[in-house]
């Protein structure tokens, strides 16, 4: 489980992530046969990227180098991001894995705003730009 964070780390490029959610996400990520391949793959390429001088180019070598890599890389950026699994052309829309996923989503944070649905701001705070 600790590769599992260390990776989510260098793939979303936060590193004050974890907690709870974090083994929703890995349960997520190895809930189907195909999918727990391509995780041993990135665990793998993790293990090698966290080793190196350069993870990140470490692990984009090896996102370049395997199409199991760069899917379970996609997943798990899906997960950590947007708090649910991205929606497969023809298919059902997977909905959001819980509520605490869609609002730690780590999107929010890049775009340094709130989710809808959940403010946290006093009366009229949209007025004014985001701090920092």
């Amino acid at each position: 489980m600790a590769t599992f964070l260390e990776v989510s780390k260098l793939v979303t490029g936060f590193t004050d992530i974890g907690g709870d959610i974090e083994t929703v996400y890995f349960e997520i990520m190895s809930s189907k046969s195909d999918w727990i391949a391509e995780l041993d793959k990135l665990m793998v390429a993790a293990d090698e990227a966290l080793a190196s001088a350069d993870p990140e180019a470490k692990l984009t070598v090896a996102m370049e180098q395997s199409a199991e890599v760069r899917n379970a890389v996609r997943r798990l950026a899906h997960l950590w991001y947007a708090g649910r699994l991205p929606t497969v052309q023809g298919g059902a829309d997977p909905g959001f894995i819980s509520e605490e996923a869609y609002f730690s989503g780590l999107l929010w944070r890049a775009a340094r705003a709130h989710p809808p649905g959940l403010s946290g701001g006093y009366t009229g705070h949209w007025r004014y730009a985001p701090d920092g």
